[in-house]
């Protein structure tokens, strides 16, 4: 499975979770307790506390993997239970009474990274809304179009007429079926026309959204199809990119 790089947002919102686990841990946790284990036992602990049996629920286009057995905690606990029955053979026979808050709160921070991805989400949504051709073509000084179908005709590409309407472009709901059957020679007399003939390249979407979306460029020049790895979104500009002849 690829490995994807997170936004700007949900790389804060890590960064605070990650604060918060090894700070509850190490500085609220550790410092009440009387017997303290060692740092790099606390960290592992910690660690093996995130180890959860999670099922996985799709929202918004967000995978969210919701912690439901606390698999790491349960693995510990045996472990010390075994080791128990031959304590004569260990110093320490609370060691588990020590262990388990690090256990727990490693258990627990399943939800804190749930919650952060949620609100990250949520914050993503307005600082990079979907319906503004702008979060995905936010500059456009190196683009360049490519034909992608045999039926595509050479075009001469009006950089300027894109970038004056990046404001301007207006989200309009996905029609696949019409297009579908335009470019299918059985539903248009033995005859392929592709409405999505050109690719645009180049192009670099807004400042901290990793966003790498597919552009294709409809025939007639005045509408962009954007294709992320979740959805797809079109866009309508009310003058074509292409330079008339």
């Amino acid at each position: 499975m690829q490995w994807e790089l997170p936004n700007i947002i949900q790389l804060i919102f890590i960064i605070i979770s990650c604060f918060l686990f090894f700070f509850i841990g190490f500085f609220v946790i550790r410092k009440k307790q009387k017997e303290r284990p060692r740092i790099w036992v606390a960290f592992i602990l910690l660690l093996i506390g995130l180890f959860s049996f999670s099922v996985n629920l799709l929202w918004d286009g967000l995978l969210l993997q919701i912690s439901i057995l606390p698999l790491g905690v349960w693995l510990v606990f045996l472990i010390y239970y075994f080791l128990d029955r031959h304590a004569a053979f260990y110093k320490h026979q609370n060691r588990w009474y020590r262990h388990r808050p690090y256990l727990w709160l490693g258990f627990f921070t399943n939800y804190l990274f749930l919650i952060m991805m949620v609100l990250a989400h949520l914050l993503f949504s307005l600082v990079y809304p979907s319906k503004q051709l702008i979060t995905f073509i936010s500059d456009s000084g190196g683009a360049s179009t490519l034909r992608i179908h045999n039926t595509a005709e050479t075009r001469v590409f009006d950089k300027q007429a894109l970038q004056t309407q990046l404001h301007q472009a207006q989200l309009k709901q996905v029609d696949g079926g019409e297009w579908f059957s335009s470019s299918d020679p059985t539903f248009n007399h033995g005859e392929a026309n592709e409405k999505f003939a050109y690719i645009l390249v180049g192009t670099k979407a807004k400042w901290g959204s990793n966003l790498e979306p597919l552009i294709f460029v409809e025939d007639n020049g005045k509408g962009l199809l954007i294709q992320t790895e979740q959805q797809q979104y079109y866009f309508t500009l009310d003058q074509s990119i292409w330079e008339e002849e």
